[in-house]
């Protein structure tokens, strides 16, 4: 196979990247790139101890643009796991020391069910282990008391 080059593209030193070769080999221990991969694999693991099953792939690639502090717009069909994603990310985000989630939903049934399941993920990542302290977790809709 032909090795493409493609200049000034590594990531992390903008060297060149070498398709089937060594190319960055100075840079890779020390890489974003294998930062992310570390935390993304942490972060399958936090999902599966709060889900039960692993992210499906659209899960993962978001992800990666949220351990990398992407800005992006989720746009997927209904049931594909938004919901889910935003959940487990922003307790990720809180086991992880990273500061506060807000989640802002269209409906008070979705906020509802929302929180109610932010209660339990945050349990099942608490006996994994993976979750040092209970979060606080907040809900407030219009016309609330």
């Amino acid at each position: 196979m032909i090795p493409a080059v493609f200049r000034r593209l590594c990531p992390d030193c903008d060297e060149d990247l070498v398709t089937h070769g060594d190319a960055c080999a100075s840079c890779l221990p020390r890489s974003r790139v294998w930062k992310v991969r570390e935390l993304l694999r942490q972060y399958e693991e936090f999902f599966r101890a709060c889900v039960g099953s692993a992210p499906w792939s659209v899960q993962r690639t978001w992800a990666k643009r949220v351990l990398l502090r992407e800005s992006f717009a989720m746009l997927a069909p209904t049931g594909v796991g938004k919901t889910a994603f935003g959940m487990v990310t922003s307790l990720f985000h809180r086991a992880r020391g990273w500061g506060r989630s807000y989640i802002i939903l269209p409906t008070v049934l979705l906020v509802r069910q929302v929180k109610a399941d932010l209660e339990v993920y945050a349990a099942r990542a608490r006996e994994s282990g993976l979750l040092d302290a209970e979060p606080r977790i907040v809900a407030y809709w219009g016309g609330m008391k």
